[in-house]
């Protein structure tokens, strides 16, 4: 059955003598859709494995428990193939196409743990900068096969986990600082704008130092790199999807001059925003 979904890139994980109960990755897929028929619980999947899922633009909806949740960008869940725990799907009024990653990975006798992971709150909200996150998104950008050692394999499987056991944490924290939710949804909302910290302050009728503070505190993050890392988010669907000139993506998200956007870009992504829209269509900067 076709899903509705665009892979962009995959990778497949070469493990070198693999050995029982050592966990090993197998794939990891860059993937977009933008259609409602886009739905987990209509996916067969044969073998059993579990994905990990994080979200690089647009929102889908994760249902778990009989509850729904966002999945926004900087956001990441994990579900297992062979359960009807959790399922994600596109949302009917989505108004821009769900890009994220998907890394896929097996490891034995490991369902208790998994559903403790998830126990809590299944959608986790990590840093791109995070090192598993930046090493996943690289290892996209290899477009070929990765061969690793069996322990290289367990490695990049450990990291993820402890990661999201992390996050899983922060998360349950979190759910007691509704400034800090509110300030995200106002980011989220207006994305487009230049939005600056103390207008999110003054519209939560807090202080500029004390939603700085909270915000670093619980996320680990300045929120003014945090802004500026979800406006750039936002103009990598551009990007992708638009043959918008790099002029009018600036102009799209205020930015004075294209040079002030580029110089952003370059800050959070690495690379300027033309070698991006290169790389994603047809996978070289040149």
């Amino acid at each position: 059955m076709e899903q509705k979904r665009k892979d962009l890139f995959y990778v497949n994980y070469d493990i070198v003598k693999p050995k029982p109960f050592i966990p090993r990755p197998l794939r990891i897929n860059e993937s977009i859709t933008d259609t409602p028929e886009y739905n987990s619980e209509k996916v067969y999947v044969q073998n059993e494995c579990y994905d990990f899922h994080y979200i690089l633009s647009g929102n889908g909806l994760v249902s778990y428990n009989g509850k729904n949740y966002n999945a926004g960008p900087g956001q990441g869940f994990l579900c297992h193939s062979k359960s009807n725990d959790i399922h994600y799907k596109y949302p009917e009024n989505g108004d821009e196409p769900w890009h994220f990653i998907s890394f896929t990975f097996m490891q034995d006798n490991f369902y208790p743990t998994y559903l403790n992971i998830i126990n809590s709150n299944p959608v986790f909200t990590i840093p791109q900068n995070v090192h598993i996150i930046n090493l996943l998104i690289n290892n996209l950008t290899s477009k070929k096969r990765i061969v690793l050692s069996c322990a290289e394999g367990a490695n990049i499987v450990y990291e993820l986990l402890i990661t999201l056991l992390r996050y899983s944490a922060e998360s349950e924290k979190k759910e007691f600082h509704p400034v800090i939710n509110k300030a995200e949804s106002i980011i989220r909302t207006r994305i487009a704008k230049n939005i600056s910290v103390m207008e999110i302050a003054d519209e939560l009728g807090v202080s500029r130092e004390y939603l700085s503070r909270i915000f670093r505190e619980y996320t680990g993050e300045k929120l003014k790199e945090y802004i500026s890392k979800e406006r750039i988010k936002y103009a990598c669907n551009f990007l992708i999807n638009t043959d918008k000139s790099i002029g009018e993506i600036a102009g799209e998200l205020n930015y004075n001059t294209s040079s002030n956007f580029s110089r952003d870009f370059i800050h959070v992504m690495g690379i300027t925003p033309g070698e991006y829209r290169r790389l994603k269509k047809y996978g070289s900067l040149m």
